[in-house]
Order: structure tokens, then sequence, then C-alpha cells
């Protein structure tokens, strides 16, 4: 229902942009776009890749922390939004289009969508999913993440105590989703 779509630049496309990778963040950028069943947010067809150029660390924490409020245990709305509402920010775009989770009732949740008129392709709407198969797309999405980072940093050219610095940070953020959905089967 979620579907994550990225690719994590090379070192030369990183340099092409001026981006120095120092870090698990800066080694994270690459072009994403997510997909709510047929729908692409944020799409921009004159881009030769269907997506946006972000570093991916940021949208996987985001999807991490929308998710976190609707799984078992005590709510903790996002802090923008009414009680039983997350959401992923994506006002770091000029346009940005809005997608929200909100809790429809026990075990599900509606994905909203809204972008403005020069994005009226994609318009508004909703889809319900359950939150099991939420939880299974967003780990899905981590898993692929995570895995797509290790080989990224595996074939970095840089200093030993960067390298490391990187393994540490992705040893972190490897084990954040799995740590949340232990936590909410307690």
């Amino acid at each position: 229902m979620l579907e994550f779509h990225f690719r994590l630049f090379d070192d030369a496309e990183l340099a092409a942009r001026g981006i120095q990778p120092t870090s698990w963040f800066t080694l994270s950028t690459g072009w994403y776009f997510l997909r709510l069943g047929d729908v692409d947010l944020p799409h921009f067809a004159d881009l030769e890749e269907p997506g946006d150029d972000y570093a991916l660390a940021e949208v996987w924490g985001q999807c991490v922390d929308a998710l976190q409020p609707h799984l078992s245990g005590p709510h903790q709305p996002w802090p923008y939004v009414r009680p039983g509402v997350s959401g992923i920010d994506f006002l770091y775009l000029a346009d940005p289009p809005l997608l929200i989770f909100r809790r429809m009732g026990e075990g599900v949740v509606r994905l909203e969508w809204r972008t403005s008129a020069a994005h009226a392709k994609v318009g508004s709407g909703w889809v319900e999913v359950e939150i099991g198969q939420l939880t299974a797309d967003i780990v899905a999405f981590d898993r692929a993440l995570m895995n797509a980072m290790e080989r990224r940093i595996d074939g970095l050219d840089a200093p030993a105590e960067i390298i490391e610095q990187i393994w540490a940070t992705h040893r972190d953020n490897d084990g954040r989703l799995p740590s949340l959905l232990t936590a909410a089967l307690r």
C-alpha cells in the first residue's frame, strides 16, 4: 500500500551536488518518492528520476516517527496536529504536499495526501490501511535503506575515523525501528 522507491547517490553524484559524504546523514542523500496505491508523492515529472533529491535518513526518521503513535501503547501525537494523527513533513520542498497518518479505529490508519493547485495531477485523496500492513511497508523501507547504506559505507573512500563514525551511527539507526516494534509488543 505504501511503497518507498529510492536510490542513493554515488560519490560522483554527491560531489556534483557539493556534498561531502562525512556523515551517515549526508551519505544517505539520493532520490526518492513514496507511492500510495497509484499516487506518487512528491512527484515532479520534469526530473530525470521520478522523485526528489534529499537525505533519505530524514525521510526514514520521519516514517518511523509517524508510525510510532499508531502502534499499541500510549499515544503520543505528532507535535503539530491533533491526537490520533501523525505525518511526514515535506516542508523542505518549495511547494510541499501534505501527508498525514490518521488513526481511524482499532488497527486502521488512513493515509491522506493533499497537494497544491500546482500539482493538480496528484491532487488530494486517501487510502485506509491496516496498521500491520503499514508497519510491514515501513519495515520493508527500513530494511532496504539499511542494506543500501551498508553497501554504501563499505564502498566509501574516506578517512578511517569518518568511516567508523558513520558505522557507529548506522548501528544505532539499524536498531531503532526493531526496538520500537519490540517495545510496542510488550
